[in-house]
């Protein structure tokens, strides 16, 4: 990261976070989740706007065709204005969401709670039994508190997956 930084020194701003986040954050990160989810299901993926000729043409622009104001990809929105309707150009980012909401309510209720208030969990002294409990009451009766039983959850089956070396399949 250090040699990448150094590199950009000199820069301005958007453009070296542009070549770092290029260098490092989607080959190791993006790119190889998207790899993995595609390869899963016997999808294949193509990312023609990573073609390495876009990616140069795309560096070699001035950086007020890249952003203006808080609107990214501004020239590329700009030459499809067109072809895309405003709607679309123009919403906010979804993501991919996970449906964790949905699976800890209904296929994983009883997993969840297996896991998290069985006496191994408990009897390692990170979770009290019936603050696990309130949470999981407080959940099922509409209060979201997905993210934090996810939280609990994934430290849970890490420490036996990772610590213990227990093979973990949640059914």
């Amino acid at each position: 990261m250090r040699a990448l930084q150094e590199h950009m020194r000199g820069k301005n701003a958007l453009q070296a976070m542009l070549y770092i986040d290029t260098k490092t954050w989607l080959p190791d990160d993006l790119l190889i989740k998207a790899d993995k989810m595609t390869m899963a299901n016997s999808i294949e993926l193509r990312v023609p706007l990573l073609d390495h000729k876009v990616l140069e043409f795309a560096a070699s622009l001035p950086s007020h065709m890249k952003l203006n104001g808080f609107s990214t990809k501004y020239i590329l929105k700009k030459a499809l204005a067109d072809k895309i309707p405003r709607e679309i150009r123009e919403r906010k980012k979804a993501g991919f969401p996970v449906p964790y909401n949905s699976w800890l309510r209904n296929e994983l209720r009883d997993t969840v709670r297996d896991v998290l208030t069985d006496s191994k969990t408990t009897s390692r002294g990170y979770f009290q039994k019936d603050a696990i409990e309130k949470l999981l009451v407080a959940d099922a009766n509409g209060k979201n508190r997905s993210k934090e039983i996810f939280s609990l959850l994934t430290l849970e089956l890490w420490q036996r997956a990772f610590l213990e070396r227990a093979s973990v399949v949640l059914q």
